[in-house]
């Protein structure tokens, strides 16, 4: 006969395994959504450059923007945008007073 211990022993046991069951279905839903994602950015992506190749006034406008949003070095040289302008006045410069 069982005991009430092994009974909740068994019941636990099976609450982990549901829970591991849980947690990997949720990772898998979470991989094909960032798999979806991916796509999407790659169709748009390409619709977008080959739109850029064939219009000039709409490249401008892309790059125009992809330089006010852009921050990082290697994001920039990857579209052949001139680096990032810094704040020349640096509020942390103790000789800097105004």
């Amino acid at each position: 006969m069982n005991t009430y211990k092994e009974q909740i022993q068994k019941l636990e046991q099976k609450g982990a395994q549901i829970k591991a069951q849980i947690q990997a279905i949720r990772s898998k839903e979470h991989t094909a959504n960032n798999k979806e994602l991916l796509k999407k950015h790659r169709i748009l992506g390409k619709f977008i450059m080959a739109k850029m190749e064939n219009d000039g006034n709409y490249s401008s406008q892309i790059l125009i923007e992809l330089g006010r949003s852009l921050v990082k070095p290697n994001d920039r040289i990857l579209f052949n945008l001139q680096p990032a302008e810094t704040n020349l006045t640096d509020k942390s410069d103790p000789e800097n007073t105004e």
